[in-house]
């Protein structure tokens, strides 16, 4: 029979996007995680890698430098070493989730689809419309829509002064910088979607999921992608450990 280490999912993290929101991810997992002692806490393979070419210089600027080869060579790598699961600690980088998908023989878990799956459950019937706390990317490419077409979600984005502001923050933190201007700004991006028509926000950049750390629970976002990935890995981990509990139940009342 294997060990119950060597049947537990093993999550590689496709990180470095930037380090501090993938030392964030990490500190979540583990946080999420009800252990007792180091042997309860799940394995987690991280290539932190910070070198990996700038996915919004390469989709808003006209960058000629594509990430996806890199992403797709990380995701190998931590494949190789042992991952079972992929996550990858940036919401912008999904828009290489397909050439990723299709270079390893391992389920990525999807941060935007995993998210979507959450909000949509916080109103029964009728639209959920939601204000987008992240990268102009994900309005440029169009990453959110294809992933809520033909459902209920609605997304409101900020007006072009406010996809500015939202850039300079999300490279303010990148740059270590959370003081309370940077947090005064934040909130203003906040108010300035729910002006817009939203009725929740959702923070889909892992620079702010820092900043949510920083803000009252009054203050807070609707729903952070960075949460619903970690309840995501930490589900998927849960249902392998109880159907082997029951696959171990079953044996052992075959035995007697």
């Amino acid at each position: 029979m294997q060990s119950k280490s060597a049947q537990e999912p093993v999550i590689g993290i496709i990180g470095g996007m930037g380090p501090e929101a993938t030392v964030e991810l990490m500190r979540r997992v583990i946080r999420r995680t009800p252990a007792r002692d180091d042997s309860d806490h799940l394995r987690l393979l991280v290539d932190c890698n910070p070198k990996v070419p700038s996915r919004i210089a390469f989709l808003l600027e006209g960058g000629s430098v594509d990430p996806a080869p890199i992403l797709i060579e990380m995701a190998k790598g931590l494949q190789r070493q042992g991952a079972t699961v992929l996550a990858i600690a940036c919401n912008t980088a999904h828009a290489f989730a397909e050439p990723i998908r299709e270079a390893v023989d391992i389920p990525l878990v999807d941060i935007l689809e995993v998210s979507f799956a959450k909000l949509g459950g916080l109103v029964s019937t009728g639209p959920v419309v939601f204000g987008v706390l992240g990268s102009p990317a994900l309005r440029r490419v169009g990453l959110l829509e294809r992933r809520t077409s033909g459902s209920r979600l609605v997304a409101v984005h900020p007006d072009a002064e406010h996809e500015a502001l939202a850039l300079s923050l999300i490279r303010t933190v990148k740059a270590g910088e959370t003081g309370d201007d940077v947090i005064r700004r934040y909130a203003a991006l906040k108010q300035h979607l729910m002006a817009r028509g939203a009725e929740h926000t959702l923070v889909c950049c892992t620079e702010f999921s820092i900043l949510e750390e920083l803000q009252s629970p009054q203050q807070r976002a609707t729903l952070d992608t960075l949460d619903a990935l970690v309840d995501a890995l930490a589900t998927l981990a849960s249902s392998t450990l109880s159907s082997q509990s029951r696959a171990h139940h079953a044996t052992t009342r075959q035995d007697v």
